[in-house]
């Protein structure tokens, strides 16, 4: 493993402090939706020094994911659209929600942290095509066609048949177009990505996907997939989890890990296709013990079951990189690998942010 600079080697702070830097899959509303209710702030107890400490300016938050069911979904979707926006009221000095990159530049320039919403999955649609607007008019700005599952839009990755998308899924396609609304194809079955690719008039972005060359899992793009995605002008945001990252021995993925996967999309595609997409549940552990006490008033989804079973924070990943307060260190990183401060500065998010300019209307 490489010796990495301390986070606080002056010109990786500097540097890192001053780059627009994007984490493009955060599941926070996860944590939100299923804390016990209180006079306390979760985002001010615990995700905006959390973000501060990272230096994270903007988060691209999953209000939902899709699970094994098909109804209820919209309603999953307006709890959480509803929590997460009294979050921000709450917490207004420190954060907005930012439907276009001018939004977000003020917000930086205000000392405030940008949130961009959209869903892990098209379940909320409940296959009404309408509901796509109207999410739109209520903040949405990206669109994760599906999740593992198979949904009304096509099947996700853990789905064996491989279908692509349906005649629905196409005409969301188009219409998140129309609207300007960024489609992700991080979870979406290989026969779907080719149909994303080959329908879409805009480019669309893997928010949190690999190298499936550096690790097999499902979840990560072959070369050509990097490349289709890439030419369309997209960008892939380099997952941290540790299973997405290595595979080939049981051990815990290191830091070294997360920086194989930017050189390889580096090299294969060039610097400005790379972003960062974490996908951090760093608050996991502490949400586990909370649980309980909400499960009869949230959701009750499969997802709360889901967490009992998961493993911890320090598990899931990479050493020195098991929580957003950590990212610091991924700066340190890049500069041992001798990327440049421009090419820092893309990675960590300025390719993200003309993506998400391209693609308004």
């Amino acid at each position: 493993m490489s010796k990495f600079s301390h986070p606080d080697d002056i010109r990786a702070l500097e540097l890192h402090n001053s780059s627009i830097i994007v984490d493009a899959h955060s599941d926070i509303p996860f944590d939100l939706v299923r804390r016990p209710r209180s006079h306390e702030s979760p985002m001010k107890q615990r995700h905006i020094p959390n973000l501060r400490t990272g230096g994270v300016d903007v988060v691209v938050c999953a209000l939902t994911w899709d699970g094994r069911v098909y109804l209820g979904e919209l309603l999953r979707a307006l709890k959480a659209l509803n929590v997460v926006n009294a979050e921000v009221e709450r917490n207004a000095d420190d954060l907005v929600v930012a439907r276009n990159t001018s939004e977000i530049r003020k917000a930086k320039e205000d000392g405030k942290i940008s949130l961009i919403l959209g869903f892990e999955g098209g379940k909320p649609l409940e296959g009404e095509l309408t509901l796509l607007k109207t999410f739109y008019d209520l903040g949405v700005r990206y669109l994760g066609l599906t999740w593992n599952h198979r949904n009304q839009l096509a099947d996700g990755v853990g789905e064996p048949t491989n279908s692509g998308l349906s005649n629905f899924g196409k005409e969301v396609v188009l219409e998140a177009n129309r609207l300007g609304v960024l489609l992700d194809v991080s979870h979406i079955s290989e026969k779907g990505f080719w149909d994303v690719i080959e329908l879409s008039k805009e480019p669309v972005m893997a928010s949190h996907s690999n190298s499936k060359t550096l690790c097999n899992d499902p979840r990560n793009l072959t070369d050509d997939q990097i490349k289709a995605l890439c030419e369309k002008g997209g960008v892939i945001g380099v997952n941290f989890v540790s299973k997405f990252l290595q595979s080939t021995s049981p051990r815990r993925a290191t830091l070294d890990d997360v920086l194989d996967h930017i050189d390889y999309i580096a090299d294969l595609v060039g610097v400005e296709h790379v972003g960062l997409g974490p996908d951090f549940m760093d608050y996991s552990s502490d949400l586990r013990d909370q649980i309980s006490k909400v499960k009869n008033y949230v959701f009750n989804d499969e997802w709360s079951e889901v967490l009992g079973g998961s493993p911890s924070d320090t598990e899931t990943y990479p050493e020195n990189l098991e929580s957003i307060t950590k990212l610091p260190n991924l700066t340190c990183g890049l500069i041992e690998r001798s990327y440049s401060d421009n090419e820092i500065k893309k990675i960590l998010g300025r390719n993200f942010l003309r993506l998400f300019k391209k693609i308004q209307n």
